[in-house]
């Protein structure tokens, strides 16, 4: 009995191929990091992910940070050698003779803080950090000499035996093996030798895991496993059968220190020179991934795997990159050394033997004995021969290339000189598609006889399917459609067009599902009416699955009734799931296969036992459909770096209070002056399986009006914005159509001086000082202009004033005048006395309206008469004084001197003295001045008037 790790491997890690076939013959995906991609060293010694899914190295030239777009190496002045982070999201590293930590300053930029500067300095010397244990309320760093206990921020020390190893945190227990003395753990802050620790003395401990209940799983330099009860102190190791051949493997591998770790679905053990091992929780191997199908490295030093999901990759720390292994995904590749090269054409169960069609012969997948593995191996005689599909009849299969070749009796059948595409039963005889056209054969079990050419078809033939009708289907190479009819001796030809219901199209493919056959077109879906001799639109399929079955490249349908669609999308081929539901609705599943590379697809094989074969322009996969499907684990977008012209104001971490943030705290929301109002964002997302696949969706608040459309750009830059408050959004879609959480950053863009608030204080207050300026200068100009116009106005009022007098004078010697006139006037006018003489009974209204009057009344006595008159002259005043002076001087020279009494005559004679006196001859331009007169003459001697 031999007290090896291959005895334990082998009894946990034996095969059950009848479970893991598929792990046997195919890889998972594998993604390679290369020193030339993240720009550091090679050696990477431990790997961890903080609480936003960011992944951190431990390099020998610091710590790498990649956050799913962009690797940034962390420099620390030794060598870095483990990492922990905590509950806070703060990062602990140890390295040779140097521990600390990473958190973000100020602007949320990672930087490296020293803790073991601050030991006193005979303390400094403890070696290489081996090991971090980040608890939850203190972290231990571990290095062979030494424990430090960081707690409160102080550091406590803990002197290990001088034989201690590597340290190991299980079950809340900190175990350390010491190479003199066997197995430690601390207790009290002391070193104390476990119960039968002393069985591994004179050995390194290489790796502690818990195994079961109260056992552990410890694994030594000696290439020994052992399992260790912890109550009773016992430690055995466990016999199996084949431990030679295995432990002589495993020996040459050579396991490292921390090479067995738990992942959610098995274990997976890291060694120096063979690469990884993967087995299931049962021990079963599952795959061994090393050089030969894949890794770029083989000596495995570190590994990480977090158990959230089964797209989440393993990472592997390799001592030269980094490597990534799907190691759950349900669709995995045939690996090149398997023995199967070139592209498959056909795939068959025949005999419960499976068989590939390539262009490279036929392939049978067969358990090798010697290796105790599977591989392809290749079909005598049929080595270099093009294959390009099956024929299978109740006891034959027969492949198709230049000739037709018996698999079952290993023998050529048929002899041609061009290939033979695909072979068909048919009116009791097998067509075959070929070069040349389509040509008819008898067949009786044994041996194929030529019988006839169709002669109406002389093109290369690529696919034949019958219909329920009696016809045979003939694809070409040239996309023609061909429908052949045989009814007795007469062949029936038929070319389909546009007239007989099938469009113009790019591709075409028939296929047949529960006996009918179906064509599917770039944009429909038909069928054949027999009766009308048309293609027609298909309308019995639910919608979904009617829709899901247009422009399809293959069509598949596995024994639960599950069907496999290969479909054309944007120069490439993608693969759908149509599964039936309980109501006859299908559940279109378009995620599954999202985790194939972009590809063509060639044919879709689902074989009896699940699994199903895919042939493609990128290799042959097969997918395992009896294992869990994806599930949609969330994952997270994060905002990486902020740049405002050509600063970083923000580095990708939110710290506050000794703890990262994963949401934006008010505290890290920046304000912009306005001038600096150009901002762009770099972003990521924390999803690790064909990143540069993920698309993002981009949003402004505040700005934008709609997410924007998808795409890989990692940076979204605005420029030019207004002031307010914005908060940018974004979102990550990844290759399985999953979204992340939203990721959001919240800022403000100042306004400008002249719009701030401040700044309408000021405008407000220049207003009233300009309007206060206006009123005052307006106050002074009216002043002025009061004082001009007061000086002009005293000036003028000086000239009126002097006018005025001048005036007054003037009007003081005319209204003298005019009164010594009106005293003249008056003078003129007879006097009371003589009127009261003459008409005792009489009165006299006077009333002048200016000084003068052109009024005037006049009166004489002539011998026994008494002639008087009254006049009213034409004008007022001075001019109407004037012609009463003429009409009393005429009356007077009238009546005194020429003694006319009689009225009439007084009026004539007037009237020409008057006319004489103005010269008035009777023109239109002459004045028309007068008087109305009204003249009386009382007679006393003969009492007359």
């Amino acid at each position: 009995m031999k007290n090896s790790l291959l005895v334990i491997l082998l009894t946990l890690l034996s095969v059950n191929l009848s479970n893991a076939q598929i792990y046997s013959y195919s890889l998972p995906f594998i993604k390679n990091n290369s020193i030339k991609e993240y720009k550091a060293a090679g050696p990477n010694w431990a790997i961890i992910k903080d609480k936003r899914g960011i992944m951190y190295f431990a390099n020998d030239e610091g710590v790498l940070e990649y956050d799913g777009v962009n690797w940034k190496l962390i420099k620390l002045k030794a060598l870095t050698r483990s990492l922990a982070v905590d509950s806070s999201g703060i990062i602990y590293v140890g390295g040779d003779n140097e521990f600390g930590y990473i958190q973000p300053d100020t602007k949320g930029s990672l930087y490296y803080t020293s803790l073991s500067d601050s030991l006193e300095e005979n303390l400094k010397n403890f070696a290489e950090i081996n090991s971090v244990f980040a608890l939850d309320n203190e972290i231990i760093f571990c290095s062979k000499k030494k424990i430090f206990k960081y707690k409160n921020k102080k550091i406590s020390v803990i002197e290990l035996t001088k034989g201690g190893f590597v340290s190991f945190y299980v079950n809340n227990i900190l175990y350390y093996g010491d190479y003199y003395y066997g197995l430690y753990k601390i207790e009290n802050n002391k070193p104390v030798i476990c119960k039968g620790g002393g069985f591994y003395s004179k050995s390194d401990i290489y790796g502690i895991i818990p195994y079961s209940e109260n056992k552990l799983l410890i694994t030594t330099s000696n290439n020994t496993a052992f399992i260790y009860d912890t109550e009773s102190g016992i430690s055995v190791n466990i016999e199996s059968e084949n431990v030679n051949e295995l432990e002589s493997y495993l020996k040459n591998a050579r396991l490292y220190v921390n090479g067995v770790k738990k992942i959610n679905t098995g274990y997976i053990i890291n060694t120096l020179s063979g690469g990884v091992f993967y087995v299931n929780n049962k021990f079963d191997i599952i795959g061994h991934y090393n050089k030969n199908n894949g890794m770029q490295d083989e000596t495995v030093i570190s590994s990480y795997f977090e158990n959230t999901g089964f797209i989440e990759p393993v990472w592997f720390g390799l001592y030269n990159g980094i490597a990534r292994i799907e190691l759950n995904t349900p669709i995995r590749k045939i690996s090149d050394n398997m023995g199967l090269s070139n592209e498959v054409n056909d795939i068959i169960r025949f005999d419960n033997e499976l068989y590939f069609a390539s262009i490279s012969g036929v392939y049978k997948l067969q358990y090798n004995q010697s290796i105790q593995d599977y591989r392809f191996n290749i079909i005598d005689k049929t080595n270099q021969q093009q294959c390009w599909s099956f024929f299978k009849t109740d006891k034959n299969l027969i492949a198709t290339s230049f000739g037709l070749y018996d698999i079952k009796k290993n023998k050529l059948v048929s002899k041609a000189d061009n290939h033979t595409y695909k072979l068909i039963n048919y009116h009791n005889s097998v067509f075959a598609g070929k070069v040349e056209g389509l040509l008819e054969y008898d067949y009786d079990g044994k041996t194929f006889r030529y019988k006839n050419k169709i002669k109406a078809i002389n093109t290369e033939i690529s696919d034949l399917n019958t219909d329920s009708y009696g016809n045979l289907w003939v694809k070409s190479q040239k996309k023609d459609l061909i429908r052949l009819t045989i009814k007795q001796n007469d062949t029936i030809v038929k070319y389909m067009g546009e007239k007989d219901g099938l469009p113009k199209t790019e591709n075409f493919k028939f296929f047949k599902y529960s006996g009918k056959l179906y064509f599917s077109t770039d944009n429909k879906l038909l069928v054949y009416n027999n009766e009308k001799k048309q293609l027609v639109e298909e309308k019995e399929l639910k919608n979904n699955f009617h829709n899901a079955l247009i422009n399809i490249k293959d069509f598949a349908v596995d024994n639960t009734g599950t069907f496999y669609i290969s479909k054309h999308v944007n120069n490439f081929d993608e693969i759908i799931k149509a599964v039936k539901q309980g109501d006859g609705n299908f559940y279109i599943d378009s995620t599954t296969f999202k985790r194939l590379p972009q590809l063509k697809t060639k044919f879709i094989f689902p074989d009896k036992n699940g699994l199903v074969w895919i042939s493609t322009s990128e290799g042959l996969f097969v997918y395992d459909s009896k294992s869990e499907v994806y599930p949609k684990s969330s994952y997270k977008t994060l905002i990486r770096k902020v740049v405002n012209n050509d600063s970083v104001i923000y580095g990708g971490s939110y710290f506050v209070n000794g703890k990262v943030y994963l949401k934006q705290p008010e505290t890290y929301k920046p304000s912009f002056e306005y001038e600096n109002n150009s901002v762009t964002f770099y972003f990521a997302s924390a999803f690790y399986t064909e990143e540069k696949e993920t698309e993002y969706y981009t949003y402004l608040e505040g700005f934008d009006k709609n997410w924007s459309k998808a795409t890989k750009n990692t940076f979204k830059e605005y420029t030019n914005l207004g002031e307010g408050d914005y908060t940018f959004k974004v979102k990550a879609k990844n290759i399985y159509g999953t979204e992340s959480e939203i990721a959001e950053y919240a800022f403000t863009v100042n306004a400008p001086w002249y719009r701030t608030a401040g700044a309408y204080f000021g405008y407000i207050l220049l207003f009233i000082v300009f309007v206060w300026l206006i009123v005052k200068f307006n106050t002074r100009r009216l002043q002025k202009d009061k004082e001009r116009l007061e000086g002009i106005v005293k000036e003028r009022t000086a000239e009126v004033v002097k006018q005025k007098e001048e005036i007054e004078e003037k009007n003081q010697h005319i209204t003298s005048s005019i009164e010594y006139a009106s005293r003249i006037q008056r003078a003129l006018l007879p006097p009371e006395e003589l009127i009261q003489k003459h008409l005792p009974n009489h009165f006299i209204l006077y009333k002048p309206r200016d000084i003068v009057s052109g009024d005037f009344y006049w009166l004489k006595q002539i011998e026994d008469s008494i002639v008087f008159a009254t006049a009213d002259c034409t004008g007022h005043g001075v001019p109407g004084a004037f012609m009463s002076m003429l009409g009393i001087s005429f009356l007077n020279e009238i009546v005194n001197k020429k003694h006319i009494n009689k009225p009439s005559d007084i009026l004539n004679e007037l009237r020409e003295k008057v006319k004489l006196s103005l010269r008035q001859t009777g023109k239109d331009n002459e004045s028309k001045d007068g008087m109305d007169i009204a003249v009386c003459v009382i007679d006393n001697k003969n009492l007359t008037l």
